[in-house]
Parts: structure tokens; sequence; C-alpha cells
């Protein structure tokens, strides 16, 4: 007999996080969840989850020094260090007045619910 019902365990696997994303999705139809390490369960089903740690990324370049090839490239350097640390997906937090904004956004996944953020919008990117 299992006297707690409520447990806490790390997602181990890609079927694990298939079913995460379909009780996720319960509650936040369209979207994806942001770095889950960990669900919660109650009674053995998936009630909730939790991130211990978030792979997020806070870039920045001096425009005068740097062309948008020097960006790519850099760019492509931090995505390879992130793959060789096994990281799947991270944030990227981009400034508002940042001059590659137009470029990410049109580019990767915006992260829903982040609107009333006045100086960044924030990026889910998948390595």
């Amino acid at each position: 007999m299992n006297l707690t019902r409520v447990k806490a365990r790390p997602l181990n696997t890609e079927e694990d996080y298939g079913k995460m994303v379909e009780v996720y999705q319960e509650i936040k139809p369209g979207t994806m969840p942001v770095a889950t390490t960990h669900v919660i369960e109650i009674d053995g089903k998936i009630s909730g989850g939790f991130c211990l740690h978030s792979p997020t990324v806070y870039w920045w370049m001096v425009p005068e020094r740097n062309s948008i090839r020097h960006s790519m490239s850099a760019f492509g350097c931090m995505e390879t260090l992130m793959a060789q640390e096994g990281v799947k997906r991270y944030i990227l937090a981009i400034e508002d007045s940042s001059p590659y904004l137009k470029m990410v956004d049109a580019r990767v996944e915006k992260i829903i619910g982040e609107e009333n953020n006045d100086n960044w919008k924030l990026f889910l990117k998948e390595v």
C-alpha cells in the first residue's frame, strides 16, 4: 500500500516526455512545456511537472564589430558546445532593442506567456 499519493520522478525516456507533453497540452493547447525535467504524479497519473535546471542563453555582441555572418558562426559554436553537453533545447532571451530580434522571431518558436515582459522576448530553440 502506498501511503504517499504524490510522487515526483525524473523524465528519463522519450515516451515519458511524450506523455508529459500530452498532459501539459490539456491546460495549454498548442504549446510546449519549457525544459521540464521531472513530472509530478498522483496515484500514478501525471498531474504536473517542474524544471530543476533551465538552460537559458543570454546572448550579446557588439553590432559595430560583427556582421550577421560573424554572429551566425558564433551562434553555431555555441550550439555545438551545448549539444556536446547534452542540451536538446534551450531558452533564448533577446532584448527588444536587439538588431537580431526580427530574424529570431521569424525562425524560432516564441514562448507564449511572456507578453508582460517589457525588455525581453523569450524563444524556445531546439539544438
